[in-house]
């Protein structure tokens, strides 16, 4: 679970200094610790607490070990293969309307391309540096083997060129900043817990000391209670603080820690259904530990998702910043640098809000955490200073009068955001048309969060699928993103994102009818409500869709077609509707609808 404990204190004459490590070992990586376990603002508090995020750059042993690669096994071709023979291409794979199966297969540590027919294999070809996968034509590409022998690929389905940009790619490469950032970092979490007691032993009358985890697993930033325990004993008996930190790493070590295997697309949907009260299930785990006699239980969010580093509220985001939010909401989009500043609050209170910052737009967009946001930044190390985009929290005066340093600077104390960027009336009016929502929402934070969600998609949408905007005439006010981080993380996120078989994805399907629905352009409605269906049906991804939806899980948009004249449209909501029912989640889903769709759905169900 963890990988070290830091202990720290603050001496009078040398300041914060490490006191020890465990393990203490050359293969533990170390951080500097110091000024996050004893933060600044420390005095203000008798106790208090930090996270944070680390990054360092990952190695890999061989190409077929790199992430770059991972989806490469999953991909099949259909190709017939040739080869170079006496100045002519011979075709040497059987002769057949499918072609041969051309599959990347991972061998020990190496990468190696298998060419079957009917389950027999006709050629392998391992991959190495001097492959050279060159596209020849539209669909005709060639290589050449370790022995030196020419092969040729002719490619049935028109996939080369991206087979061909990862053939040639080798660990000695110079990637492009993007993909080094995403593909080559490892991330560190850190979390830490301080204190303060009076003490005659100490002749400024105050003992000062701090402890901190790290670890690569988020969960570890639950471990508060226990660090807090811990530290509480070491101030009482600090010559036994060696034992005491060696008994808290294997007091969490060798705990019973859960696999927390769900996919993403099953802790939206289920995140989704909780938020909406579907209690019947608790969706967080209970870990209990026992340290020194005493039972500590850590809850562990098993629906955290991949984008997210802890739970955050972006009501109280909204209550600190009011219409100001949409300054930060559109430094994100525009990759600003933004400072989230107090100095009246506690370190985690705004390594928190430096958080829900981020949150505000990731998810959808990925990877922004893991790369952009530091929650709590210090003098001591001002690294962060170097990225031209990047969210902070800050409790020392000097981020805040150092306007060279920040685009925008979000006062937690104050509620003001300071950016000499103005806020476009498109933004002005998002905030503005959901606040009487709000004040009449039960589940205020449900609201907020799918609001942003779904504006933020919208954005994207417009901007990777600009031809469906205008076939649709769609004239409702987007933001075009140029040269954006935002859109090119989607496409290493998804490399299919911008194929041509992109018109086959759900995403795109419930766009157009989203369309549909805004502009009344119906005409072929039930082609919309159809290509769903079959996609669903085909491909079993009934959670993918599921985890689509926008509005955090809403069927509005499959249940507004019963109020269409189109009665082929109605046979295709049913249908949809009839699978989700058949997923536990998805039939609270179908429950939830608002009344009138629910009994139309249900009409027409029992009708049939």
């Amino acid at each position: 679970m963890i990988d070290s404990l830091t202990l720290a204190e603050f001496h009078q004459t040398e300041g914060s200094k490490i006191l020890l490590r465990y393990p203490d070992s050359p293969e533990v990586i170390t951080f500097p610790l110091e000024s996050y376990i004893l933060p600044e603002g420390l005095h203000k508090f008798n106790q208090d607490s930090t996270f944070t995020i680390f990054r360092r750059k990952k190695h890999f042993s061989s190409i077929a070990d790199h992430p770059k690669f991972m989806h490469l096994c999953s991909i099949e071709y259909r190709v017939d293969l040739h080869i170079f023979d006496q100045g002519n291409w011979k075709i040497i794979s059987p002769e057949s309307p499918e072609g041969c199966l051309l599959q990347i297969l991972k061998e020990g540590p190496s990468l190696s391309m298998f060419f079957t027919h009917n389950s027999t294999q006709i050629m392998k070809i391992e991959i190495h540096k001097d492959l050279q996968f060159t596209v020849l034509e539209s669909k005709f590409a060639s290589l050449y083997t370790i022995s030196g022998e020419a092969y040729g690929i002719f490619f049935k389905n028109n996939t080369q060129y991206e087979l061909e940009s990862l053939l040639n790619f080798n660990l000695d490469d110079k990637l492009d900043d993007l993909e080094r950032s995403v593909y080559e970092t490892s991330i560190y979490y850190c979390t830490t817990f301080s204190s303060i007691k009076k003490s005659s032993d100490y002749s400024r009358g105050a003992q000062i000391m701090g402890i901190g985890a790290i670890s690569q697993n988020k969960h570890c930033l639950a471990l508060k209670s226990i660090l807090a325990i811990s530290l509480d004993q070491i101030m009482e008996k600090p010559q036994r603080a060696s034992r005491y930190i060696k008994r808290t790493f294997d007091c969490i070590n060798k705990a019973t820690w859960p696999e927390l295997i769900l996919t993403e697309n099953e802790k939206k949907v289920r995140k989704w259904c909780y938020d909406r009260g579907y209690t019947k299930k608790n969706p967080n785990f209970c870990v209990p530990l026992s340290y020194n006699k005493t039972n500590v239980f850590i809850e562990l969010d098993r629906l955290i998702l991949d984008e997210e580093v802890v739970c955050v509220s972006l009501l109280k985001l909204y209550e600190v910043f009011k219409n100001n939010l949409m300054k930060i909401y559109a430094g994100l989009l525009e990759e600003k640098r933004i400072i989230v500043f107090s100095s009246e609050k506690a370190c985690w209170e705004i390594a928190i809000m430096a958080t829900a910052v981020i949150r505000l737009v990731s998810p959808p967009i990925p990877y922004l955490a893991m790369l952009h946001l530091f929650p709590f930044v210090h003098l001591n190390n001002l690294d962060f200073l170097n990225s031209q985009f990047f969210v902070a929290g800050a409790n020392n005066p000097l981020f805040k009068h150092r306007t060279q340093w920040w685009d925008i600077l979000a006062d937690l104390d104050t509620g003001q955001v300071i950016s000499q960027q103005p806020i476009s009336k498109m933004h002005q009016d998002f905030i503005e048309n959901f606040k009487p929502a709000l004040e009449t929402e039960q589940n205020k934070e449900l609201l907020i969060r799918s609001q942003f969600y779904d504006y933020t998609q919208h954005i994207l949408d417009y901007n990777i699928y600009t031809s469906e905007f205008e076939k649709f005439n769609y004239k409702m006010p987007t933001q075009k993103i140029e040269n954006s981080q935002c859109l090119k993380y989607f496409s290493l996120k998804d490399p299919h994102f911008d194929s041509e078989d992109s018109s086959q994805d759900l995403q795109l399907h419930l766009l157009r009818l989203r369309f549909m629905h805004i502009t009344g352009q119906i005409t072929d409605i039930d082609q919309a409500y159809k290509a769903i269906y079959k996609e669903i049906k085909k491909n079993s991804n009934i959670l993918k869709f599921l985890a689509l939806l926008p509005n955090s899980g809403d069927l509005h948009c499959i249940a507004w077609g019963f109020f269409t004249e189109n009665t082929i449209a109605w046979k295709y909501a049913c249908k949809i509707l009839s699978m989700i029912e058949n997923y536990p989640e998805g039939n609270y889903l179908v429950t939830v609808l608002p009344t009138s769709e629910l009994n139309a759905y249900l009409a027409y169900k029992n009708r049939i």
